[in-house]
């Protein structure tokens, strides 16, 4: 795990390799899922892993949603964090109401469809 700072220690080897293979993924993806993160402004490296892997694609944008939510958050919190969001990714992102709860029933879901029709 890799803890949000301001600095991290970015000539470790392995990290090097997980940061590389990370942004080829971003490159490639046609759809990015945030699950659980709140994009805070001391994680830099992530916003430029971010940008620099979704600026070099040879397709078009990925679609970017976000799932962060639960039932005590203050509104005020979500529009911060969705303006973070916003600020790195433009306005077209879907920042959703949905939790990692809501998005578990779901996969639940799919995976029982998908189960009867292949078991």
């Amino acid at each position: 795990m890799i803890p949000p700072t301001y600095f991290k220690m970015m000539s470790n080897p392995f990290l090097i390799q997980i940061w590389n293979k990370a942004e080829y993924e971003l490159r490639e993806s046609e759809k990015i899922v945030f699950c659980g993160y709140s994009m805070p402004d001391a994680d830099i490296h992530i916003k430029y892993l971010l940008k620099r892997g979704i600026l070099n694609r040879r397709i078009t944008k990925p679609k970017i949603i976000i799932v962060n939510n639960h039932d005590s958050k203050k509104d005020e919190i979500k529009n911060e964090e969705e303006l973070r969001y916003r600020r790195l990714f433009g306005a077209k992102i879907n920042y959703t109401e949905k939790n990692l709860k809501t998005l578990h029933k779901i996969h639940q879901c799919i995976y029982r469809k998908l189960w009867l029709l292949h078991p």
